[in-house]
């Protein structure tokens, strides 16, 4: 198979310090070129940075994404047919939607703030395309909340540890919390009781 766990491993790792080294390079160069006569190098060299890290980026991501769970389903669907049981994709249907929004939202936020940043200085100035890049910056804020958003509202599991982790500090939840674990025990069998009863 073409992607292993080491090879993705290996493949995060490196867009990992790409994605984070690449900015900063280019706000250093950006910094140096301000001060020199090269401001059209510098004004091309922020456009380029905008369209990788906004549009090209978050396309690739929606990409792989659409991808993997077409891949996901693919093998569900298989998995069933072989074992000739009926499918039961519900459950594992929420994950792909939420991976498929999570993406999709990517995309509209990042890219129609790229595309306004790259059209704005092309324009001119007009009170109209300075509160367009206004509203598109302020709604590409938003992308760095959608995640926790998603859980907080689709995952019990992740709503229930939260509510741990703000009640650790006050004693008198602790009671409440020692409910919740055994709430959530009676409801996810441990490994050893859902290998007896297999």
């Amino acid at each position: 198979m073409y992607c292993t766990p080491g090879r993705a491993e290996k493949i995060v790792v490196v867009l990992s310090m790409v994605a984070m080294s690449v900015p900063a390079i280019v706000q250093i160069l950006l910094h140096f070129l301000k001060f020199t006569k090269f401001t059209g190098i510098s004004r091309i060299l922020k456009n380029v940075t905008v369209i990788v890290f906004y549009m090209v980026l978050p396309a690739t991501v929606l990409v792989i994404n659409v991808t993997v769970v077409c891949a996901v389903r693919r093998a569900s669907n298989n998995a069933a047919a072989n074992l000739g049981q009926q499918s039961t994709s519900s459950s594992s249907a929420v994950p792909n939607v939420m991976l498929v929004n999570t993406s999709l939202v990517y995309v509209l936020l990042s890219g129609t703030y790229g595309v306004v940043h790259v059209v704005w200085p092309m324009t001119p100035l007009s009170p109209v395309m300075t509160q367009l890049y206004t509203v598109t910056f302020t709604l590409l804020q938003l992308v760095y909340a959608y995640n926790f958003c998603v859980y907080l509202i689709t995952g019990k599991q992740f709503r229930l540890e939260l509510r741990k982790l703000f009640h650790c500090c006050t004693p008198h939840r602790a009671a409440e919390t020692a409910d919740d674990d055994a709430a959530l025990r009676v409801t996810q069998p441990t490994r050893d009781q859902a290998d007896t009863n297999v």
